[in-house]
């Protein structure tokens, strides 16, 4: 009986570039609407109030799960400072930065 192979060997998932860019626009409106709001009056006109108010809720549930699910993917690299996750993961720091500071 000719077995050559015995145990199989794991497959490495490479990301295709399209989820990479999909993440790094996500990463760039969340964090132009909260840039947004800390120097544009949004109140000054009733529609763009209302629809501020309307994205409040899911930027703020975006802006505190996307950093869980980048770093999740940063695991599975190893942390390398070679993977394109460290870009939406350095923006959502410098957006929370700066909502910080000038608020």
């Amino acid at each position: 009986m000719n077995k050559k192979h015995l145990h199989k060997h794991p497959r490495i998932r490479k990301h295709s570039n399209a989820s990479v860019w999909i993440l790094l626009v996500i990463s760039l409106i969340i964090c132009s609407y909260w840039v947004s709001g800390l120097f544009i009056n949004s109140y000054r006109y009733p529609s763009v109030a209302a629809t501020y108010q309307i994205l409040w809720l899911p930027m703020l549930m975006c802006f505190c799960c996307l950093p869980v699910y980048l770093l999740v993917h940063l695991n599975k690299a190893k942390f390398k400072f070679t993977s394109v996750y460290w870009i939406p993961v350095v923006m959502m720091l410098v957006t929370g930065l700066m909502m910080l500071i000038y608020r």
